[in-house]
């Protein structure tokens, strides 16, 4: 290859070659603008997106009813009394965790063609509340709740024969209906848990092959645990609310355990909020956290505010502004990503419910549509095949160049057979502009 690039580089010229490498390298992930409906009354209870990034959301008003959206309309699917969480499989089939009274048993329920099957109930369990339902790589469900009797956090798993049951703790906070846990399935099949204990001191259980490790991130502070997430790295990231009696050094944090599994968090500079329990984190496919919260609860107006760490520095954007909430404040929000697109299921004090995704901005450069700005583009634009013709559209094309549909442009340096196809490129639009 040093040949080859060796008679490219006097031809370009030292501004030219400069130019072209450092568009290359200074492209950034494209945000696209918020688009905000509303979606009807009751409490948000859970957004999930399925294999071709269609939203499924879950609504408690009188039951748990669960729509979906069809075309521009939602379109409830199902109605569950006792309903707790819902979830997709890989195959886009649709579960349910349902705890009928009056035992309280956790069963699991999946939504067929012609209606609502029951799977498999979980007996010996009673359950003070549900958090997680999810599949791993075998696509095999996993659930984690309370057992109220034991006072324990347990994780139960499906092994394709039969529910296997671990504790992951045992502590007095389990015997409460409000357990105030969170949990993740990794890319790894491991479930990660954080909760807030009795002295209200925040813990964390890392997953092990044998079973999981217990820490106190934050052992100083008074935390409750408010989302968690886990990259594809391994890395866990988590929002927690932190109390201090003072709106400038309490509320929402964000932490993640990179630093060789030592935790490290402080509080969200931009976020105003003092009581940042409702908050929803999610990851994009750039592994960056994706926060959203009411920024000043039991007060109005009342603003969903969206933050994003990006390169180091939190951003803000504020999704709604509820103008006039009753005295009960805020209410609930859950968030999903689908690898392209975030979207938000979030409900105010006064019980309306709204449903906001956040959709890539146009692809520059990419003038074949086929989701990435590439060399093939450059053939598109050399023929004149593309209404971004001349000079302008060359510009339009370099500076894009590695980009993906999801809006996110390679951060990494390429390949020296992509550099050459670039530097060729040049070549071919300086001769294209001395014509």
């Amino acid at each position: 290859m040093k040949a080859p690039l060796a008679a490219a580089v006097p031809l370009l010229g030292r501004y030219a070659l400069g130019a072209a490498l450092v568009l290359l390298l200074e492209a950034t992930p494209s945000l696209g603008a918020w688009s905000v409906q509303p979606v009807g009354e009751g409490v948000a209870a859970r957004i999930r997106t399925d294999s071709t990034g269609a939203p499924h959301i879950a609504v408690s008003n009188s039951g748990f009813r669960y729509s979906t959206l069809v075309g521009d309309a939602w379109e409830e699917r199902s109605v569950l009394p006792f309903a707790d969480d819902i979830a997709l499989d890989h195959n886009d089939n649709v579960f349910f965790l349902d705890t009928p009274s009056p035992d309280f048993f956790p069963t699991l329920q999946v939504l067929l063609g012609n209606g609502l099957a029951l799977t498999t109930e979980i007996v010996g369990h009673r359950i003070g509340e549900l958090e997680f339902l999810g599949f791993d790589s075998e696509n095999r469900p996993h659930i984690a709740y309370n057992n109220t009797s034991t006072q324990q956090l347990i994780h139960n798993r499906w092994t394709g024969e039969s529910w296997e049951a671990r504790v992951v703790a045992t502590d007095a906070r389990f015997r409460f209906g409000n357990p105030g846990f969170d949990s993740f399935l990794d890319s790894s099949d491991q479930a990660h848990f954080a909760w807030r204990n009795d002295a209200g001191v925040l813990r964390y259980s890392d997953p092990t092959s044998s079973g999981w490790v217990t820490s106190t991130p934050f052992p100083t502070l008074d935390a409750r645990i408010v989302d968690l997430a886990v990259d594809e790295e391994g890395v866990a990231h988590m929002a927690y609310d932190v109390f201090t009696g003072f709106t400038l050094t309490g509320g929402l944090h964000y932490a993640n355990n990179a630093s060789g599994g030592a935790w490290q968090g402080d509080r969200i500079p931009k976020a105003k909020s003092s009581g940042a329990t409702r908050a929803s984190l999610v990851l994009d496919d750039h592994g960056r956290p994706n926060l959203f919260d009411y920024e000043s609860p039991f007060t109005g107006p009342v603003d969903l505010v969206h933050y994003l760490l990006d390169d180091g520095q939190w951003e803000s954007t504020i999704l709604h502004t509820h103008a006039e909430p009753q005295f009960s404040g805020p209410d609930q929000i859950e968030a999903a990503f689908d690898g392209a697109n975030l979207h938000v299921l979030f409900s105010t004090g006064d019980s309306d419910v709204y449903y906001a995704v956040q959709e890539p901005d146009p692809l520059l450069g990419d003038y074949n549509n086929d989701g990435a700005v590439n060399a093939a583009d450059y053939t598109v634009w050399r023929d004149g095949a593309s209404i971004n013709s001349g000079q302008a559209g060359y510009n339009v094309w370099a500076s894009n160049y590695g980009a993906t549909a999801a809006g996110a442009a390679s951060q990494t340096v390429p390949e020296p057979t992509a550099v050459a196809t670039l530097l060729l490129a040049c070549i071919g639009a300086m001769n294209y502009a001395r014509r």
